[in-house]
């Protein structure tokens, strides 16, 4: 018998239409604006503002407040442009501001709450930047294959691709006048502490985590340690999060720490921690994984561990110790929905499962797009509509 599987793609696809072009080059060759600042204050809502790197990687030196819904990118495929300065952005009902290709020498920022009605979206892909600061009600914010300094503070959104040197922190968004539709998207991030004396944290009561093949890691120096690389306060109402597929490393000989730190939430939820790797050392009760909270379900299952630390949270003979990397290859979850993309049983950590780091760290492709969010679902029943939302950007 012959089945037919008819297939749906229901894509969001960023297909821009642009009211006008303004030019930014250095001098204001050939007629363009000689600042960015000034083709800002020209530019209307929906138009696109193409930079020019200046020759010897000389920087614009202006701090950028941007009040409309923009499009800021650099004239050549691959290169940035660099601003020595500072980047505001005003939110509003409906403004979307889009940064590409930027070398940002200090913060990122978002510099008050947005009013009633939608949300205001900021997508920033390929570039630069000190640290973030998107704490704002009503204000999603993306950050793409980025290369961030410092801290990331935010409130919904995607996180993807990035290397950053500092911790994430997701504050309430409950007080927003219109809240999003969907989860908060943390994927593939190299994640990086020095001397911190915080976690990556999440606190917010409003949205579900999906938390797929991140790096996280720390480097210790001497003084305070973050007290877990992954603190989890609050989480929607009743909401499913995923932790599927991350590297959890420290390595300390004189501290306490702990990879995953559950506490304090009072709402009904449920934590799948699945196919992820610990090495965490340290003294006294150094945990992979501890439930210290309320109103919580965690389930730990196909995680791998160095030995030495405990698991503080109802687990199953399926997590296992391991000694080297080897250990890791196909001994995740067995079940298909879990395959890697090469369509062999999942690899524990963050090479393994569909969101495998290769996804978001890819070699040079020569400026062409790159996809950077695909949701997919992962068991297809024959005869079933498929709806598959996909994102990219060009560099």
């Amino acid at each position: 018998m012959k089945h037919t599987i008819t297939s749906i793609l229901l894509c969001l696809l960023a297909i821009n239409t642009y009211a006008t072009d303004l030019f930014v080059r250095e001098n204001g060759a050939g007629g363009a604006y000689a600042t960015i600042s000034d083709a800002i204050t020209a530019a209307a809502d929906g138009d696109r503002i193409i930079i020019t790197p200046k020759v010897g990687d000389i920087p614009y030196v202006e701090d950028l407040t941007i009040n409309k819904s923009l499009t800021l990118q650099s004239s050549n495929i691959g290169e940035k442009y660099l601003v020595f300065g500072t980047i505001s952005i005003v939110p509003a009902a409906e403004r979307i501001v889009i940064i590409h290709n930027a070398a940002v020498s200090e913060d990122v920022e978002a510099s008050s709450n947005s009013g009633s009605g939608e949300r205001t979206v900021v997508s920033i892909f390929n570039s630069e930047m000190e640290e973030v600061f998107f704490d704002r009600n009503n204000v999603t914010v993306n950050l793409i294959s980025n290369e961030i300094g410092g801290v990331v503070y935010f409130r919904h959104g995607k996180l993807i691709g990035n290397d950053m040197f500092g911790e994430f922190q997701i504050e309430n968004d409950v007080n927003s006048s219109t809240l999003a539709d969907t989860p908060i998207y943390i994927i593939g991030n190299k994640i990086t502490f020095e001397n911190y004396n915080q976690s990556n944290f999440l606190a917010s009561e409003t949205y579900a985590y999906h938390i797929y093949n991140n790096d996280f890691n720390s480097i210790y120096l001497g003084g305070s340690n973050p007290f877990a690389l992954l603190e989890i306060f609050f989480s929607g109402e009743n909401s499913l999060n995923f932790i599927h597929n991350n590297d959890f490393s420290f390595l300390d000989e004189d501290e306490i720490v702990n990879g995953i730190y559950i506490q304090g939430t009072n709402n009904v939820c449920v934590w799948d921690i699945r196919n992820n790797s610990f090495s965490i050392t340290g003294v006294g009760t150094t945990t992979n994984v501890w439930d210290d909270s309320s109103d919580v379900n965690s389930q730990a299952y196909f995680n791998k561990y160095k030995a030495g630390a405990e698991f503080l949270v109802d687990i199953e003979a399926s997590n296992t110790e391991f000694t080297t990397d080897a250990d890791l290859v196909d001994a995740g979850h067995p079940a298909t929905t879990y395959y890697d993309i090469d369509l062999t049983p999942n690899d524990v950590g963050i090479h393994g499962g569909s969101h495998a780091w290769s996804n978001y760290h890819p070699e040079d492709s020569d400026g062409k797009p790159q996809v950077y969010f695909l949701e997919i679902p992962n068991l297809i029943i024959n005869s079933s509509t498929i709806d598959v939302k996909a994102a990219a950007f060009s560099k």
